[in-house]
């Protein structure tokens, strides 16, 4: 009986595991700082069916992967476009980020990793 609750269990474990949504990252743009040490990374995060176009934001360390969600902005209602939407460093702690009219923001940051993000 022991046996069966184990084998039970474990199966419920995989199924669990296995119906979890697998999201993907698609590099938009890198935008180094001044220095270079830190980048200002835009993609879009695709968790399957349910997610619609989305953009995303992350400022991270020279060399650091942007494996999760946007640390600085997601919104989407956006045209995903390399060459509409770049974030513009104003100096190596300062980031200027455009919300482009209509989009839907669901996070929104003003300071990552000692860098000032500014919005206009």
């Amino acid at each position: 009986m022991h046996n069966i609750i184990t084998v039970i269990l474990l199966v419920g474990i995989f199924v669990s595991y296995g119906c979890q949504p697998s999201c993907e990252n698609e590099l938009i743009g890198s935008y180094p700082s001044p220095n270079g040490e830190m980048a200002a990374v835009t993609f879009s995060r695709n968790c399957g069916a349910t997610t619609g176009s989305n953009l995303q934001i992350s400022v991270i360390k020279k060399g650091q992967s942007y494996t999760d969600a946007g640390n600085v902005l997601i919104m989407d209602q956006v045209s995903i476009d390399v060459n509409i939407y770049k974030p513009i460093w104003k100096d190596n702690n300062l980031l200027l980020l455009e919300i482009p009219e209509g989009a839907r923001v669901f996070s929104q940051n003003h300071e990552v990793a000692s860098v000032r993000i500014d919005y206009r």
